[in-house]
């Protein structure tokens, strides 16, 4: 039972502990010939596992360097400016909430907690599996992001790959990326809602499940998969926190926009891509509220159902296929011809014409 952990070891380090813990700076023999200090804890590239029965908090740096870091912690993990983390991997077991917003660099992260999940990241990141002390008997390993219906807001200064599931709940997610954005197949995100703020190229094409998404800036092209019911909306996180943010309809200037829906799609906040593609592969109906304006270059879209937009939208090109009754309110000028999404890429798709097979 300690209150202030510092540790420089060349070796793997485990450390139980049950109550309150600050990593920070400890001093001994002071005053004395003998007086030696240790600021945070520094591994020399091995894995570093800390189980607290209190809250923990981060107030010198923890330097795993290639070693990876587990922390196990029964209340509020947290950290200030000083007490950044550096690790090949960092994983989380948490019962309370996750606040780490200093300038860490991992490359994987993993975390389970009960609580908001605040992480920020310097660089590139994946959301995948770490383990710590691997074949021993201390092994232990996360996978993912999972948050018991609470929030999550990843910040990242480079690209973010998500490899392992995302589950969130009834909670939302914010993904503030300034690289780009991408997942596998087994990086599935299930939420409530789920605001993108990506800078670069957006493909999340697994089978996620989320009822709101909104996203801001962007190039080159935004793609989202969802496997039933979706709304263009506004999507909050960390609601009444120094950390709180929010993100409405779709704004991008020239970015490319693929939206496949495995059910109804509804347009409640605007979307606006300038010069851009909107193409909408819909198994549902599509429909709009009078705030989900739709205004950019084109608009392309493949439906099983009804399209329905009686909004002021401002498109230039329409082209498309609907399996039900297509009626589009334009506020100006509008051309029936072709509209291509992501051209010259893998992701490229195109619609001439409109179809309705039969239908008005």
């Amino acid at each position: 039972q300690v209150d202030v952990l510092a540790a420089d070891t060349g070796g793997m380090l485990l450390t139980n502990n049950v109550t309150d813990l600050t990593i920070g700076t400890v001093t001994g023999a002071a005053g004395t010939p003998f007086e030696v200090t240790v600021s945070g804890v520094t591994t020399d590239g091995s894995d570093f596992k800390l189980t607290n029965s209190g809250r923990l908090s981060v107030q010198q740096m923890i330097n795993a360097a290639t070693g990876n870091i587990f922390l196990d912690v029964t209340g509020p993990l947290t950290q200030t400016a000083q007490g950044a983390m550096v690790a090949q991997g960092a994983g989380i077991a948490n019962s309370s909430q996750v606040l780490l917003d200093a300038a860490n660099d991992f490359d994987v992260f993993a975390a389970d907690t009960m609580g908001l999940l605040v992480l920020n990241d310097t660089d590139d990141l994946i959301i995948g599996t770490v383990v710590v002390a691997a074949g021993t008997a201390s092994e232990i390993s996360a996978s993912g992001i999972r948050t018991s219906n609470n929030d999550a807001k990843l910040t990242t200064g480079d690209d973010l790959g998500i490899t392992a599931a995302m589950e969130l709940g009834t909670g939302n997610g914010l993904l503030s990326v300034s690289g780009s954005l991408s997942q596998a197949t087994d990086g599935v995100i299930n939420a409530a809602g789920l605001g993108l703020m990506v800078d670069g190229p957006t493909v999340l094409d697994a089978a996620n499940d989320v009822d709101e998404i909104a996203a801001s800036g962007g190039t080159d092209v935004l793609m989202f998969r969802d496997v039933d019911d979706l709304s263009i909306s506004s999507v909050r996180v960390a609601a009444g926190t120094a950390f709180e943010m929010m993100v409405s309809g779709i704004d991008s200037v020239n970015q490319d926009i693929k939206l496949v829906v495995g059910g109804d799609l509804v347009v409640q906040d605007a979307v606006s891509f300038a010069n851009g593609t909107l193409f909408l592969d819909v198994s549902g109906d599509v429909s709009q509220l009078d705030s989900g304006t739709v205004s950019g270059a084109g608009l392309g879209f493949m439906l099983d159902g009804n399209l329905t937009w009686t909004a002021n939208n401002d498109l230039d090109i329409v082209a498309g296929s609907s399996g039900g009754t297509f009626l589009l309110n334009d506020q100006d000028d509008l051309s029936v011809g072709t509209v291509t999404f992501a051209s010259g890429t893998p992701l490229e798709m195109s619609a001439a014409g409109v179809i309705t097979a039969d239908a008005d």
